[in-house]
C-alpha cells in the first residue's frame, strides 16, 4: 500500500527527497572518478571536427560576436575565457567541456527522483556520465554547454507539473529556453513541445486554471523567451544578435525554399527512415515502456511521468523533422555531407531520458501489458529486426554523431549482436516488464558503453601526432605570432582550417589552389607578408620570398613585396603618387573608367622588369587588344571577361620613367548598354599590379 501511495503521489513527500543518502555518497565518489576518467581521456587530441571546431574557437576568442555566422552567442562569452590559457585554450575548453557534462548529473539525478528510488537514480546519473556523449567533451563545440543547459531546462519545465500552473513558473521556464537559444538556436525548436505540454497541464489542472489564464500563461513564456533571446543577444552582440538563426544556416533555409517540394519531402523521409530505425536499435525498449507508461493510469506514478514522455515526445518529433530537413538540404555540400549521414548529434541531450523511462517498472512485478501493447510491442520487435538486420544498410552513422550507434555497428556481428539483444528485451516486456527494465539498464547499455569504449578510441588515435597542418599552425603562432597577418596556401580545405585552429590570427587568408600551382603575387592581398604553404606550390620566381621553416608537408615564407606592386582593392596606394582613369577601391579591385588608365608611381622604374597584370574585360572589351606602356616600351595584349593573368617582359625601358599606362579599346558605360544606370565609361576590371626587377629572386 505503501509504494502504491508514493507511486501516485507527485512531487514526493520532503522526507523522500533528502539527496545526502548513502546511495548518493557512493554515487558522488564513482561520480567524481568519472569526472578524472572523462579528463584522462580528453586530453592529447588535435582537433577533430572541422570546421565547426574551427568556426567556434574563432568566434569565441577572436573575432567580435557580431561578426559570427552562428549565433551561440552565450556560448562564445562563456568560452572566451579560454583565451587566458594561450595555446593551451583547446585543453581549457575541453576542461569547460567535461565541467558542464558532470554538472548535468544534478538535474538529471532531481528529474530521475520524480520516479525512481535513489539507488536507481545515482545509477541512471553514473550511466549518462559514462554514455558515449561525453566524447563530446572533446570538441571545441556547444554541445557540452547546450546538454548541461538543457537539462537544467527540462527540470525547470518539468517542475511546472508539481501542481497549479503559474504566469512565475511559465516565465522561468521562457527564461531557460530563451538561455538555451543562445547557445544554439536549435533550442526554438523546443517551443513547440512546450506548448503541447503546458496545454496537457491545463486539461489536467482546468478546475483550477481558466483558460483565459492558461493563454497568459503561454504568452509570458513566450515573451520571456523574445526578451532574453533579443536583449541578451543585442547586449552580446550587438544588432546582429538579434538575428534568429544567423548567417550558415539563414543560407541553408533559403536554399531549402528553391528546390522542388516532392523531391525535398522524399529526401526528408529517407532521412527520417534512417534516424527511426537508428534509435530502435539503442532504445525500442524504452519507447515500447514509454507508451505502457502513457496508458497504464496508477502504475509507475504514470500521471507524472506522461508529462515527462509527452514532453520528450515532442521535442523528439520536432528534432527528428528540423534534422531530417537540414541533412537533405546540405546533402553534397561537401565530402562529409550527405543524405545517409545520420545526425543524431542533434539531439542527443535526450538520450539520458530514455534509460530513466526504460526503469520505470524496475522492480514493479505487477503489470502486464494490454493487448494492444502486445501487438504494438510485437511490430516493434520486427521493426527493430529489420533495422538491424537490413534496414540500416546504406546509412552512415559517424562516430561524432551518433558514436554510441556508430560503435555497435562498426562491424556486421556486433551491429547484428546488439539488435538481436534489443528485441530480446522486448520480448522479455511482453512477458515480465520489470525483469525487461533491468535487463535494458544492467545489460544493454553497459555493453554499448563497454563498446563504445573500446571503439572510439581507434578513431582518436588518428588525432594524437600532430598533422602537418597542425603543425605548421603551432609553429606559426609561436614564431612569428598572432600580429602578422598570413596567407594559407594549399589543395585542401580541411587541412588549411586546421591550420587557422592553431592561430591566434584575426587577418588570414585562405587559397586552395592545385599542387604545382605557381604562387604569385596575384594570389596575395598587399597586407600580406607571411605564407604558409601546406601544399606542393612554388613560389614564382618574381616574388622574393624568404624560406623561414620549412618541414614535411607544410614550409613557411616571408614575403617582400617590393614598391612596384599594386593591390587595386587597397584604398591607399603608397608606391602610387598618382592615379587616373579608374574608379575608386571596391572589393574586388577598381574599375578603368576612361580610355586611359595612367599609373604614376613614387620610384623609377627599372630597365628590365617583369609585368604581371590580374585583370578582367568588360563588354565589348573582351578579348579586344589593350595597349599597356612603360616609358617607350609597349605591347598589346588581350584580356578574358573572367579575372586573368597576364604577364610580360619589359626591357630596355628609357631612364627615369615613372609611368605605366594601359590604353582600353572600346571603353563604355553600363547605361549605355542597357545594363544599370552606372554612367562610368567602364573597359577592364583592375586587380592587381606588379612589377619585378628581371633576374630577381
Amino acid at each position: 500500500m505503501e509504494n502504491k501511495t508514493r507511486n501516485m503521489e507527485f512531487p514526493l513527500r520532503p522526507t523522500e527527497q533528502k539527496w545526502l543518502s548513502r546511495p548518493v555518497l557512493i554515487a558522488t565518489v564513482i561520480i567524481g572518478i568519472i569526472t578524472a576518467w572523462l579528463i584522462l581521456r580528453s586530453f592529447g587530441y588535435q582537433p577533430v571536427v572541422m570546421s565547426d571546431e574551427q568556426r567556434f574557437s574563432t568566434y569565441s576568442r577572436l573575432l567580435p560576436l557580431s561578426d559570427a555566422s552562428v549565433p551561440s552567442y552565450l556560448f562564445y562569452f562563456i568560452y572566451g575565457i579560454t583565451n587566458k590559457c594561450g595555446r593551451d585554450f583547446l585543453d581549457c575548453g575541453r576542461l569547460l567541456n567535461i565541467f558542464f557534462f558532470c554538472l548535468s548529473s544534478v538535474p538529471i539525478y532531481a528529474i530521475s527522483r520524480y520516479w525512481l528510488t535513489k539507488k536507481v537514480s545515482a545509477y541512471v546519473v553514473v550511466l549518462s556520465l559514462m554514455a558515449p556523449a561525453g566524447y563530446y567533451a572533446i570538441y571545441y563545440m556547444p554541445e557540452m554547454l547546450y546538454y548541461c543547459s538543457f537539462w537544467m531546462t527540462a527540470w525547470i519545465i518539468l517542475r511546472e507539473g508539481r501542481g497549479t500552473t503559474s504566469l512565475v513558473g511559465a516565465c522561468i521556464s521562457g527564461i531557460a529556453i530563451g538561455l538555451l537559444s543562445l547557445i544554439k538556436p536549435h533550442a526554438f525548436f523546443l517551443l513547440p513541445a512546450y506548448v503541447i505540454f503546458k496545454s496537457f497541464l491545463y486539461i489536467s489542472y482546468r478546475n483550477n486554471v481558466s483558460f483565459i489564464r492558461a493563454i497568459m500563461h503561454l504568452a509570458g513564456a513566450f515573451f520571456a523567451v523574445a526578451a532574453v533571446r533579443f536583449g541578451l543577444g543585442y547586449i552580446l552582440a550587438g544588432p546582429a544578435g538579434t538575428d534568429l538563426i544567423g548567417s550558415m544556416y539563414g543560407t541553408v533555409a533559403h536554399k531549402s525554399t528553391q528546390g522542388a517540394p516532392l523531391h525535398a519531402a522524399l529526401a526528408i523521409l529517407h532521412v527520417l527512415k534512417g534516424h527511426i530505425l537508428g534509435i530502435l536499435i539503442l532504445f525500442a525498449m524504452p519507447i515500447a515502456a514509454s507508451s505502457m507508461a502513457i496508458s497504464n493510469p496508477g502504475t509507475t506514478n504514470s500521471y507524472d511521468s506522461r508529462k515527462a514522455i509527452l514532453l520528450v515526445a515532442c521535442i523528439l518529433l520536432t528534432m527528428l523533422l528540423v534534422t531530417a530537413a537540414y541533412t537533405a538540404e546540405v546533402n553534397g555540400m561537401n565530402k562529409y555531407e550527405s543524405i545517409e549521414r545520420l545526425h543524431m548529434r542533434y539531439y542527443f541531450f535526450l538520450f539520458p531520458f530514455f534509460t530513466i523511462f526504460a526503469a520505470l517498472y524496475n522492480g514493479n512485478n505487477s503489470l502486464r501489458p494490454k493487448n494492444w501493447q502486445k501487438i504494438l510491442i510485437a511490430c516493434l520487435i520486427g521493426v527493430t529486426l529489420y533495422a538491424g538486420f537490413d534496414g540500416l544498410k546504406g546509412y552512415t552513422p559517424f562516430a561524432v554523431d551518433s558514436p554510441d550507434l556508430w560503435a555497435i555497428s562498426t562491424t556486421r556481428v556486433n551491429l547484428h549482436l546488439f539488435t538481436l539483444l534489443q528485441a530480446f528485451s522486448l520480448i522479455i516486456l511482453l512477458i515480465k516488464p520489470a525483469n525487461s527494465s533491468k535487463f535494458f539498464i544492467y545489460i544493454f547499455l553497459p555493453l554499448t558503453l563497454i563498446v563504445t569504449a573500446v571503439q572510439f578510441p581507434k578513431v582518436l588515435n588518428h588525432y594524437k601526432t600532430p598533422s602537418p597542418a597542425d603543425q605548421a599552425g603551432m609553429m606559426f603562432d609561436l614564431a612569428i605570432g598572432s600580429t602578422m597577418p598570413v596567407a594559407i596556401i594549399g589543395d585542401d580545405d580541411s587541412d588549411a582550417t586546421r591550420t587557422i585552429f592553431h592561430l591566434s590570427n584575426k587577418d588570414i587568408e585562405k587559397y586552395l589552389i592545385p599542387n604545382d600551382t605557381l604562387i604569385s603575387y596575384a594570389f596575395l592581398p598587399k597586407r600580406i607578408h607571411w605564407i604558409i604553404n601546406l601544399g606542393q606550390n612554388p613560389l614564382s620566381p618574381d616574388i622574393n620570398g624568404q624560406l623561414f621553416f620549412s618541414a614535411p608537408g607544410y614550409s613557411i615564407w616571408h614575403v617582400d613585396r617590393g614598391i612596384w606592386d599594386i593591390d587595386f582593392s587597397d584604398p591607399v596606394l603608397p608606391s602610387v603618387k598618382e592615379i587616373r582613369g579608374v574608379s575608386g577601391a571596391e572589393g574586388f579591385g577598381r574599375w578603368s573608367d576612361q580610355k586611359q588608365v595612367v599609373i604614376n608611381f613614387t620610384v623609377a622604374i627599372p630597365s628590365d622588369v617583369k609585368l604581371e597584370l590580374t585583370a578582367g574585360a568588360f563588354a565589348k572589351n573582351i578579348d579586344q587588344p589593350f595597349d599597356i606602356k612603360i616609358g617607350n616600351q609597349h605591347q598589346i595584349f588581350k584580356i578574358k571577361q573572367e579575372v586573368s593573368v597576364f604577364t610580360a617582359d619589359f626591357k630596355k625601358i628609357e631612364p627615369g620613367t615613372h609611368e605605366i599606362t594601359i590604353t582600353v579599346p572600346d571603353a563604355i558605360s553600363p547605361k549605355d548598354l542597357g545594363m544599370s544606370k552606372d554612367p562610368r565609361k567602364l573597359g577592364a576590371s583592375l586587380v592587381h599590379l606588379s612589377l619585378a626587377p628581371i633576374g630577381r629572386n
